[in-house]
């Protein structure tokens, strides 16, 4: 029993245990704040790995973007959310993406910097909190009426502003510190991916218009000559590949087709597949003989030191009334295929090495005659190496085989159908060139 007399003297031995329970008694307190701040802390991570999480599980920027301000939303308990981007003149901000508001509240708006809830925290460059949005002013009217608190980063990237992202609650409350933090990290997140986008879809328009100089706008209309052409390019389209195909008159009945394919892709790359396109254009016009045309070529490869080897087959047709004559000649390309009328196909395969390799080059030339009905398929290895629909040669045969009675026209239907089911981006760029005659 604990006495309770005041005239009591406590000894040296009732000292230290009152030191030891109070040691302890600290030691509890310390070790309960330590838990609580680990839990806080551990908690904070969970959220904040949630939107890490949100930024590999989309597969398009939009998606992203929807998914961090769905994240945003139920981690923080708001009702909205907004993506604002920065228009090119550095001026105003407008809506890029939005969660738990209505299209008309978000279409057309535009927040000038500096002013309203955005334009301040774009101007400021600092997180913004506001618990009662009637204390300010406001450029959304949709704020202004059903909003009351709200809180906002700016997004920042190589220190360029590019956009804000708020979020905001329908009815009073306080943000916390751990809530900026993590709406922060949503901002920057974003901010990232944007940036990347924008430089995915520069560099997409860059190698389309590349690309595009590299083949013909459109193919010419020959009178009795059906022409058609594929090409599907490798990857997701942000690099210029070295496939290329042309058809241009020689002659008044007299035309040049041809299909090449440089090694490699980018500017250099591009830059051989300029050269060889005109460079058999110019040869063809002085050279009846298709491998004269071929070995010209190579030896302008070679003098010009292009650090690339290239393949093609070259076809120069004479059209007749009812006949075409076709002489071929080859440089490390598939077989040209000669489809009959009936269904048949035939393999033209002149000898001819790779182009700008050997200083010394010569190239075969093989001839055969057309007649309506009859046609030609010329294409690049893409077609039938890695992962394509046809895993050879054999392959394409078979598909021009069933193709009796088509056109040049359906018979490249068959072929971007073909890739169509496959699902999924080729390994190499393709080229297909068909001729038909018609009667």
């Amino acid at each position: 029993m604990v006495s309770t007399d005041p005239r009591r003297r406590y000894g040296a031995e009732e000292l230290e245990l009152a030191k030891e329970i109070a040691g302890r008694a600290a030691l509890h307190i310390d070790n309960t704040r330590l838990y609580a701040a680990q839990a806080k802390a551990a908690a904070q991570a969970a959220r904040l790995q949630g939107l890490v999480d949100a930024t590999f599980s989309a597969s398009n920027l939009d998606d992203m973007l929807d998914e961090l301000l769905r994240r945003v939303t139920e981690e923080l308990g708001t009702q909205f959310a907004v993506f604002l981007l920065m228009d090119e003149s550095g001026s105003a901000l407008s809506v890029r993406g939005s969660r738990g508001l209505e299209e008309e509240a978000t279409a057309g708006v535009r927040v000038p910097v500096g002013h309203g809830f955005a334009g301040r925290v774009a101007s400021t460059r600092k997180p913004l909190i506001v618990e009662d949005v009637r204390s300010i002013v406001v450029v959304s009217p949709y704020l202004g009426e059903r909003a009351r608190s709200i809180v906002g980063v700016p997004l920042v990237l190589e220190n360029e502003v590019i956009g804000v992202l708020h979020t905001g609650s329908l009815n009073p409350r306080t943000f916390s510190s751990e809530d900026v933090t993590l709406l922060q990290l949503a901002a920057d997140r974003a901010a990232v991916a944007i940036r990347r986008a924008e430089l995915y879809e520069r560099e997409h328009q860059i190698a389309s218009l590349l690309q595009q100089s590299l083949r013909p706008e459109a193919l010419p209309s020959i009178p009795g000559l059906e022409l058609s052409a594929l090409f599907h390019a490798a990857g997701r389209g942000v690099e210029v590949g070295g496939d290329f195909y042309d058809v241009f008159r020689i002659e008044d009945s007299t035309w040049g087709l041809v299909v090449g394919d440089v090694c490699g892709r980018g500017p250099e790359a591009a830059a051989v597949t300029g050269l060889a396109k005109n460079a058999i254009r110019a040869l063809a016009l002085r050279q009846p003989d298709p491998g004269s045309v071929l070995e010209a070529l190579n030896d302008t490869m070679i003098r010009s030191e292009a650090d690339r080897f290239c393949t093609a087959t070259y076809a120069r047709v004479r059209l007749s009334p009812g006949t075409a004559k076709v002489s071929v000649a080859r440089a490390g390309m598939p077989p040209l295929m000669v489809r009959r009328a009936g269904g048949s196909v035939e393999e033209v395969n002149p000898a001819g090495p790779l182009l700008g390799v050997f200083q010394r080059a010569e190239f075969a030339v093989d001839s055969f005659i057309l007649r309506p009905h009859d046609g030609f398929l010329i294409f690049t290895d893409g077609l039938v190496e890695g992962d394509t629909p046809f895993s050879s040669e054999k392959d394409v045969a078979r598909l021009l085989e069933s193709s009796a009675g088509h056109g040049a026209h359906e018979i490249i239907e068959s072929l971007e159908s073909a890739f169509g089911r496959l699902g999924r981006q080729s390994m190499d760029d393709v080229v297909a060139l068909a001729a038909m005659l018609r009667p």
